[in-house]
């Protein structure tokens, strides 16, 4: 790869209102605002968990609840009263308070259920309560919620409520300890608060039970004659006489009165006649097995939950290994794959078996010849598998998401029952798996994000499993590869970035690392850093690779060449134009001495497109031109007018063109590749959309905002639809809107995407990424446009502090940040401080890019109002007249640069100002 991926721009506010072209960005949408609704009365739950027939009444625990939550006593009146109910995993904690629903909805006008097992169905079911308050459905595909504004608008509502009792149930939220985990929720931001509202959290963590000043339920065993119900209801038992009832008390006591290991147990026994007809044959079968699994598995991921739950498990599973094989293999390849939303097609492919099993080392690698023993693919057979695992309660469909769900304790115990040599075949089989899943046509964006929990969690046990090189195969690598591809293809860079160093990382050991292959992995890696704007590090890898391929290949080599290419991408990337530019000639005059190439070769033709937009970006705006009108003629005579080639080159100069202000020619040529586009490829294709975005940005700026929103909300809905809510582009897209609310004066409505834009790209991308701290500036600007000076200073300075680290104190975006905060003080009255910073841009700029650069002319300017402001009448008009001057000769005098400051010149000389 020589050059970054796309030409789609992105918007920023900077000094002067300006609407900055900056390339790849990430976002997502937001519904419009409406009114909240006053009225809503109903029970609330989008998770299919229901109250089960065979649940048992636990007074105990129901009665401490009942008192915690409506004794007036433990906390303030204009206060929630929350209620922590923690205990072991499976130990029925979520039927106790469904059970606590079902007793009390009379008492509640409304009941709202909120899986908080994971962020995403924690954000899905906040974001379905928002709608019900609002009075709008969140997923009707218009006007989609984001979690950042569901969550306060959700505790405005409730904090407003003064009739009525309400109660909210956030389930399952066990990720609440560790900080430094991926899977971390911080669930105090999503507790909401009001003086008639009632919230039960129900976990397996004990430190829950601090954020409330009530006594916190501990759920744990069962009373013994709670247990022996709970067993008799779901071994669909009767105790017909003493001996039997004394023969269950024996059975759940041997459980542990655990009631999720009750209930495996109960479902085995109503499955097997033999049992059911005489349960005194239950103990000494589950003894036999317990003591053969304790002498020969591991403990690891749950010795906490004891031998019995394990052992329940162990003889369910051989239950259902008697029942049906396949099912029982089925279970022990889930081990490998994330324990929620298994979908039944995520085991479908497109391949015919003999086209697959031929690029296949061994058929015994192959993944479904585990599965089924066999060629032959049958999806109803799959089907059945998951219907026998479901029986025994090792499955849960989720109907909400129309997939199964895994305990996770199951799924840990499903991975750590198998022998260390099973458990990697497995693994290598679910890496077959799940890239077989990535190579399905037709996949769209929902489908991609769903894989991607499934792609991590069984490439993370590989890499755990294969940590020495010398037990990893090349075509195992050949699928690690695979991945890593699919993960850069749908702008997951940093799942990419892991999955890819492990590939380069046994790439190298393998093959050493001056294989073609290895140095091909290792060059993809740099550009990763690159994506992820880690541009420092990418330059490294650069280098060494550099390095390598001119020793090996020599300096000519169209690998060398390709190294020489993306080192010069990540120079300009670094704000270093004249050091990338030095390269990128060497690239293009080296191509061109070849004579095999010629001159209309595509190697070359991408050379002089480079060196053009780094002229580009040194606002050498006609030599820019130049070479793009040269590049653009012989790919038309050469490849015609609809080459992707041709078309991208095309867009290369509409951005020149944007650049000198020449928005009627850039509107035109932006139309012109729009039509071939949308013909060639797709209205809806990311090019096309692409290149609506960059049509859209000419629209703002010369004012035409009607126009400019209505295609931003366009290309904001496609590219969801086509990339996903968390693709780089979208994203844009969404800073995009947020810029042309912000030009409207909606800045309350640009406000919210800009938060929301800033959150998820810190998620997304990093705090320290180039994006990310272009999401913060834009959020600092909006700040100021409402006056809120204090608030955009403190944004501004944070913005600041990264970008000198990340990017360097000279960095061209660091100095747009200063001249933003030099911009704020100028609002706040600070006129010394926003002096110092003032003259600090204009002679870093000198410095870095010239003192008749665009920016160095833009940075005169800010310093010419700064004297003005400060009274400094004829310093001022000096200094903004020579600006005039230098942007007639260098911009033109209809620049809309030149024509700004030369009304600001007209206006103080119209003063009095000499």
């Amino acid at each position: 790869m020589s050059g970054s991926p796309g030409n789609t721009y992105q918007h920023i506010h900077i000094s002067g209102n300006a609407r900055v072209l900056l390339g790849n960005a990430v976002g997502q949408a937001t519904e419009s605002a409406f009114a909240a609704r006053a009225d809503y009365t109903r029970l609330y739950a989008n998770s299919s968990l229901r109250p089960v027939s065979t649940y048992v009444a636990r007074p105990q625990l129901q009665c401490k609840i009942e008192k915690q939550l409506l004794n007036e006593s433990g906390t303030r009146a204009d206060e929630a009263r929350t209620l922590v109910v923690y205990g072991l995993g499976g130990a029925g904690k979520s039927q106790l308070v469904l059970n606590y629903v079902r007793e009390h909805r009379q008492d509640y006008a409304g009941v709202f259920w909120i899986e908080a097992g994971s962020k995403e169905t924690l954000a899905r079911d906040y974001i379905q309560v928002y709608g019900l308050l609002y009075g709008r459905m969140a997923s009707t595909g218009q006007d989609l919620v984001k979690l950042e504004d569901a969550v306060p608008a959700v505790k405005r509502w409730f904090q407003s409520r003064q009739d009525g009792l309400w109660l909210v149930v956030l389930d399952s939220a066990d990720a609440v300890d560790n900080e430094e985990d991926a899977s971390y929720i911080d669930l105090r931001y999503f507790v909401p608060d009001g003086p008639k509202l009632h919230v039960v959290v129900t976990t397996r963590s004990s430190t829950a039970q601090e954020m409330t000043p009530l006594d916190p339920v501990q759920v744990g065993e069962l009373e013994p004659s709670e247990a022996i119900e709970l067993f008799q209801r779901t071994a669909k038992v009767a105790a017909f006489n003493i001996e039997t009832t004394g023969e269950i008390g024996r059975i759940v006591k041997e459980l542990g009165y655990l009631a999720l290991a009750i209930t495996l147990a109960g479902s085995y026994v109503s499955m097997t006649p033999r049992l059911k007809s005489d349960v005194k044959r239950y103990i000494p079968e589950y003894k036999r097995r317990r003591k053969e699994l304790l002498q020969r598995r591991p403990k690891r991921h749950v010795h906490q939950y004891g031998e019995s739950v394990l052992s329940t498990w162990e003889t369910s599973f051989e239950a259902i290994t008697n029942q049906d094989p396949t099912a029982a293999r089925l279970l022990s390849l889930l081990a490998f794959v994330n324990f929620e939303d298994i979908t039944v097609d995520l085991f479908s492919r497109d391949l015919p078996c003999d086209d697959f099993e031929n690029k296949a080392s061994h058929f015994q690698t192959v993944w479904w010849s585990f599965l089924f023993e066999t060629s032959e693919w049958a999806s109803h057979n799959l089907e059945s598998c998951f219907e026998t695992l479901q029986d025994y309660s090792l499955l849960q469909w989720k109907a909400d998401q129309d997939s199964y769900a895994m305990h996770k304790l199951v799924h840990a115990w499903s991975y750590d029952r198998l022998d260390a040599d099973v458990q990697k075949q497995l693994s290598r089989l679910s890496l077959n798996l799940i890239a077989e899943a990535t190579k399905q046509e037709h996949i769209g964006p929902s489908r991609q994000i769903r894989i991607v929990p499934h792609l991590m969690a069984g490439f993370e046990l590989y890499s755990q499993l294969y940590r020495t090189a010398n037990e990893i195969s090349l075509d195992l690598l050949k699928i690690v590869e695979t991945i890593a591809s699919f993960l850069t293809r749908i702008g997951r860079w940093p799942e990419a970035y892991t999955v890819r160093l492990f590939h380069t990382t046994n790439m190298s050991t393998l093959q050493g690392k001056e294989h073609p292959d290895a140095l091909t992995s290792t060059n993809d890696l740099a550009l990763l850093l690159d994506f992820q704007g880690k541009y420092n590090e990418a330059e490294t890898i650069h280098r060494q690779t550099l390095a390598l391929r001119q020793s090996i290949l020599g300096k000519e080599h169209p690998d060398t060449l390709i190294s020489t290419a993306n080192l010069a991408l990540t120079y300009r990337n670094q704000g270093r134009w004249k050091e990338a530019e030095e390269l990128q000639v060497q690239v293009m005059e080296i191509r061109k001495r070849k004579k095999e190439l010629g001159e209309e070769h595509p190697d070359i033709l991408s050379s002089i497109a480079n060196l053009a937009s780094t002229y580009r970006n040194q606002g050498r705006w006609k030599e820019a031109e130049e070479l793009q009108v040269h590049v653009i003629k012989i790919r038309k005579k050469v490849l015609g007018e609809e080459h992707s080639d041709t078309l991208n080159n095309m867009t290369s100069l509409v951005s020149i063109y944007w650049r000198q202000g020449r928005w009627k020619e850039a509107e035109k040529l932006g139309i012109q590749v729009i039509e071939i586009t949308k013909r060639v490829l797709g209205e809806e294709h990311p090019d096309t959309l692409s290149n609506m975005a960059n049509l859209a940005s000419i629209y703002w700026d010369q004012g035409r905002l009607e126009k400019t929103e209505e295609m931003d909300i366009q290309i904001v809905e496609a590219r969801k639809r086509v990339l996903g809510e968390e693709h780089p582009d979208t994203l844009t897209s969404i800073a995009s809107l947020a810029s042309t609310y912000w030009s409207q004066g909606r800045l309350e409505r640009a406000e919210e995407l800009d938060i929301q834009v800033m959150e998820a790209r810190k998620r997304v991308l990093g705090e320290e990424h180039p994006d990310t701290l272009s999401g913060i500036a834009n959020m600092a600007s909006t700040y100021r446009n409402q006056g809120l000076w204090k608030e955009a200073e403190k944004l501004d300075i944070q913005v600041m502090e990264i970008t000198k680290k990340v990017l360097g104190e000279e960095h061209p975006d660091t100095l747009y940040i200063i001249a933003n905060l030099a911009l704020t003080y100028k609002k706040q009255g600070r006129l010394e401080r926003a002096e110092e910073l003032d003259i600090q841009v204009i002679e870093a700029r000198k410095r870095v890019l010239g003192e008749e650069h665009p920016d160095t002319l833009r940075s005169m300017a800010n310093l010419a109002i700064t004297w003005n402001g400060q009274g400094r009448a004829a310093e001022a008009t000096s200094l903004m007249n020579k600006c005039v001057q230098l942007r007639k000769r260098i911009l033109g005098p209809e620049h809309p640069d030149t024509k700004a400051s030369l009304e600001t010149l007209h206006e103080w000389e119209g003063r009095g100002y000499e």
